[in-house]
């Protein structure tokens, strides 16, 4: 080949995906899916104990005082450890931080979960299907489990 002959690099790459890659999209889209799940459940917790009457008889009048605007909804910012969470019983404190704390934990690890289901799924795609199937089901149950 001469000097000023230089071959061309192809266009277009090609990835060749076994069979059973369709079980592994499956998994990593029930756990995008689990996020939008859990938020509700959580949601409909939060304003179950921090309701409207709860926040108007704890916080009400120190609310308007200090920053003369009506009270947040569902106690936000609250995040279960805050000024509106010490005012709870200890049954619907205890509940509430472990359905936020499944939420936030299931949060943080959904952005290295769901790629790596998806890597990992192109050389070992039952495996990968299963430990994403097995997520799921960890953290649907741990969710479930707070309302007991």
């Amino acid at each position: 080949m001469a000097l000023n002959q230089v071959k061309k690099a192809p266009e277009v790459l090609y990835l060749k995906f076994d069979n059973r890659y369709g079980l592994v999209m499956m998994a990593a889209a029930a756990l995008a899916l689990e996020c939008y799940i859990h938020a509700p459940i959580v949601v409909r917790f939060r304003l179950r104990v921090f309701n409207k009457k709860f926040m108007q008889e704890n916080f009400g009048e120190e609310h308007s005082k200090e920053l003369k605007t009506a009270l947040p909804d569902a106690g936000f910012p609250d995040m279960g450890n805050g000024r509106y969470s010490a005012k709870l019983s200890y049954k619907d404190w205890f509940q509430f931080n472990v359905a936020q704390r499944v939420h936030q934990n299931f949060l943080e690890a959904i952005g290295i979960i769901i790629p790596a289901t998806l890597i990992a799924g192109v050389k070992f795609p039952v495996y990968a299907a299963a430990i994403g199937g097995i997520h799921f089901l960890g953290t649907t149950w741990a969710l479930s489990w707070s309302f007991n």
